[in-house]
């Protein structure tokens, strides 16, 4: 017997937490895809979607299946109500927050008082205090009712709570259940449901009947959908293209989101320091006028608005009114004369005058010159050879397979027959996998410039994470070293870390000052420790020392011109294997960087080669742009 406690939290984490507010469920409703939402998250949902154009379907959160907009409502806030209540995970949300600490009675929550729950009712899915179990076992409707208390509803079986309460209410009818199924809506019906919405049709059998009807069916529906491969199954790609879409379209919107916020909170925050400092600049100096008796007064400007007064005065004001404007205007004219006319008895106070003035700096002249967009959306057709894509692969001591996918952010082991074994969600887009040696252990580039360290024997799980100062791309280890050797585009250079993410070596530039790479993408060690690069701009693969000397530049033209060079790997006698993605083949090329032949092509089954791995075995494996993986043995 299972601890039920354990039961829940795995059926809370697997079905009963929204996929939008990433919280248990409330008040679920069910799409047609049979994902579940919070109504109020759904609801919220379904606007936005709604809201981005005129369409009729909106897509479901989690699994991106679209689902037609419900065609009987048209009003904002009422959408999610034409989707069927989920009774089961809010029956498991129930017992769920059963477990919790300090639960209160359900029944006083109702009524706006804050009773702590003691007892748990079986039949209704209740935790109540102990006054309203004695009205709840009085009540003529819930007199039958089985009621304990809620550590022994603890203890029991996980099945014996879950399937005690047998009756779902109906949505429709207050009061009535859900005992009939219709045969032609393929609906559970109450009663009244029944006798009003369901009367033309031909059979409402009781619920027991159907599911006794349909209990041979179920079985074999139960066989087919365990019978089903994994999805992602090696040679089955990851994600169709509206999948492949969604996700690029979600990750640029965050990316065009995350560089507007930077760049605005810069701003604001230079923004906030400035004006701080011309509003400290301000009370110094109002210190200082105040100080000096205040700023002196023009009294002309006094005068010339007491010329425009009296004129109106004279014409149209009492003689109160005059006598009130002329007093000011006479006495102006006094003090005016005396500054005027100062003939040196009285020292003149020497009047103070200060300017705040704001100076842009230099580089914010030439951004506001400058500046049109904070970049450009690429659209990549993944049809065509021009397109990239962005894979990792290697193989573990055991012949295990393991693949990482910039798309979908995941990583995937597979046994070397294909079969998937397991796989993880990553938080930050992956770029490229190297395998740690005998331990196991795995090493991914992550952008935000991480490298995390996983493990993969057994279950997957994130061992640590490497902090580095650039951010890189691709990753080959050298167990001999000990270190790491990375391209990063960035600055285009390839650098040689080591397990800390400290740069030991790094190589941009040659002797001369003359770029070593233009486009650095892939990289691996020969067996006598130099580095092999891929330089997609160039069309090329260059070979360095652990020096920084070009050994040489693998540059074919005629037949076995390189177009958009990726994946690297070597064989045990140091052969480099060179994914050729323009021309969809395989190139194989001696250590010293001669062409000898092309090993795989399109006719071999090959479609824009990406990522590729020689296992220990000598199965060389494959990973295309579209993300089929495929695996050959090499002779």
């Amino acid at each position: 017997m299972g601890d039920p406690l354990t039961s829940l939290c795995q059926l809370e984490e697997e079905i009963c937490t929204c996929g939008i507010c990433s919280d248990t469920c409330r008040r679920p409703r069910a799409l047609p895809c049979l994902h579940s939402f919070c109504r109020e998250c759904l609801e919220q949902h379904i606007q936005d979607e709604v809201k981005k154009g005129s369409k009729a379907y909106f897509l479901c959160p989690s699994c991106k299946q679209p689902t037609d907009l419900p065609k009987n409502v048209r009003i904002a806030g009422r959408y999610s109500e034409s989707f069927r209540e989920d009774s089961f995970i809010d029956k498991v949300c129930e017992v769920i927050a059963a477990y919790g600490a300090d639960k209160s009675c359900d029944l006083c929550v109702k009524r706006g008082d804050d009773v702590p729950a003691l007892n748990w009712c079986l039949d209704c899915y209740q935790a109540i205090c102990d006054a309203c179990t004695s009205i709840h076992l009085h009540d003529d409707v819930t007199a039958d009712h089985v009621v304990i208390s809620l550590p022994e509803m603890q203890k029991l079986p996980l099945e014996s709570v879950m399937t005690r309460k047998r009756v779902v209410p109906c949505a429709k009818h207050v009061g009535e259940s859900l005992t009939l199924y219709c045969t032609d809506c393929k609906e559970p019906a109450c009663g009244d449901c029944a006798a009003l919405s369901h009367r033309k049709c031909r059979s409402c059998l009781p619920v027991a009947d159907a599911v006794s009807a349909k209990e041979e069916d179920m079985a074999e529906v139960v066989i087919r959908l365990q019978s089903m491969p994994p999805q992602g199954m090696l040679g089955g790609g990851f994600g169709d293209a509206m999948e492949v879409l969604e996700e690029t379209v979600r990750s640029s919107k965050e990316r065009i989101r995350a560089v507007a916020a930077e760049l605005r909170q810069k701003i604001d925050d230079s923004e906030k320091e400035l004006l701080m400092k011309v509003d400290d600049a301000y009370a110094m100096l109002k210190e200082k006028i105040d100080s000096k008796g205040g700023p002196a007064k023009d009294y002309s400007k006094i005068l010339r608005a007491g010329n425009e007064r009296m004129q109106y005065l004279l014409k149209y004001g009492s003689d109160v009114e005059i006598l009130q404007v002329y007093d000011t205007i006479k006495d102006a004219m006094a003090k005016m004369e005396r500054s005027g006319n100062n003939n040196g008895n009285e020292e003149e106070e020497e009047e103070l005058m200060f300017r705040v003035n704001f100076m842009p700096d230099d580089v914010i002249k030439v951004f506001q010159r400058d500046y049109q967009t904070m970049g450009h959306v690429q659209v990549e057709d993944c049809n065509s050879d021009d397109g990239l894509s962005s894979w990792g692969v290697t193989c573990t001591s055991r012949d295990e397979i393991i693949v990482v996918d910039c798309r979908n952010r995941r990583m995937q082991k597979f046994t070397s027959n294909g079969d998937l074994i397991d796989h993880i969600q990553i938080s930050e887009e992956p770029r490229d996998v190297t395998c740690l040696g005998k331990d196991d252990d795995v090493a991914i580039t992550i952008m935000k410039k991480l490298i995390f360290i996983v493990t993969v024997s057994g279950t997957m799980a994130l061992k640590r994470r490497i902090r580095t100062a650039k951010q890189y791309d691709a990753i080959a280890y050298s167990s001999t070293l000990d270190q790491f050797l990375v391209s990063c585009l960035q600055d285009t250079s390839v650098d040689v870390i080591n397990q800390s993410g400290d740069v030991v070596k790094s190589f941009n530039v040659d002797s001369a000052g003359n770029a070593i790479f233009v486009e650095p993408r892939y990289v691996t060690f020969t067996g006598d420790g130099n580095y092999v690069v891929t330089d997609v701009a160039t069309n090329t693969v260059k070979c360095i020392s652990p020096e920084g000397r070009l050994l040489f530049a693998y540059q074919p033209s005629g037949a076995h011109v390189l177009r958009k060079p990726q994946g690297l790997c070597i064989d045990n006698i140091g052969n480099i294997f060179v994914a050729d993605y323009g021309n969809s083949r395989i190139q194989l090329v001696t250590s010293e960087g001669a062409f000898q032949r092309f090993v795989l092509a399109r006719e071999s089954g090959i479609h824009r080669p990406v990522a590729i791995y020689m296992s220990s075995t000598s199965k060389l494996v494959v990973v295309q742009s579209d993300g089929i993986v495929k695996v050959f043995s090499y002779e």
